[in-house]
Order: structure tokens, then sequence, then C-alpha cells
């Protein structure tokens, strides 16, 4: 069981490192027993592969994105609008290309100068959503927006 470490009671699976599809395939015959422990949830990449795998052989079990890859396609949906509004407004292009990194940021750490760049930044768009979005999941909180 070099690769998973289960907890039986939990009925949790966990891939120790990333495997490509027939790898996976393969370690349904090798871990016999770990495939039968039926989890309700299977949270992992957003590889199609893997999702395509966990359908096959967790039917019952929800699929999650996990947590890194939704913020990494958040952060590169960031990005995308900051490049359109770059070009929209291109008077404001220095100052989106400048600082660009901003955005991507942690909203803990920021000095005070960085949060009034970032609020400038987004009054020049005035879709906030996705950066909110971002901002909740980095501090692991739900947005009411999600919850229903």
């Amino acid at each position: 069981m070099s690769y998973f470490k289960a907890q039986h009671q939990k009925r949790h699976l966990t891939h120790k490192k990333q495997k490509k599809f027939e790898e996976l395939r393969s370690d349904v015959l090798n871990y016999p027993d770990i495939y039968k422990l039926q989890p309700i949830a299977v949270v992992m990449c957003l590889a199609k592969y893997y999702h395509t795998f966990a359908a096959e052989v967790f039917p019952n079990a929800v699929r999650i994105a996990d947590r890194f890859h939704v913020i990494r396609y958040i952060l590169d949906a960031l990005q995308q609008i900051r490049r359109r509004v770059s070009k929209e407004q291109p008077q404001h292009y220095r100052l989106l290309k400048s600082n660009k990194s901003l955005l991507s940021r942690r909203p803990d750490p920021l000095s005070q100068r960085e949060d009034v760049l970032v609020q400038q930044l987004l009054s020049l768009n005035p879709d906030r959503a996705v950066y909110e979005l971002k901002e909740e999941l980095i501090l692991g909180t739900i947005p009411n927006s999600i919850k229903h």
C-alpha cells in the first residue's frame, strides 16, 4: 500500500502521487481491498482521466475538484480579466501590468499601500466577483453565493 493511505472508518482514500490513467487502473488490480471502500466523495485534480477513473471505480462517490486547482483556475481568470481591462482601458495599462501579482496574493499579508492598489485595480472593472471568490477560497470560508 505504498501509494495509498486508507482510513476505513472515515471511508476516505488519499492518493500519494500523481499517476497516469493506466497506472491508476493497474492499482485496482494490485490493491483491490482499497477499492472496496466505496468512498462517499473523491477529491481530485481536474484532469479528465481522474474523473473518468473515479466514475468507473467509485460510481456512487461525488467527485470534487481539489482546492488548489480551483484556486488556480480562479487566478487564471483574474489574469484574463486584467489583460482584457488593460486592452479596454489603455490609459491604465501600466498600472495593471506593474501590479498584476497583487491580484494573486493572499489578502492577509498585504500592506496598506498594496491594499489601496488592489482596490484601485478592482475599481477599473465593476465585476469583483472573481476576486472575492478567490479571497474566500484562500481564507477557507465559503461565500454565501455558493452555499445554496
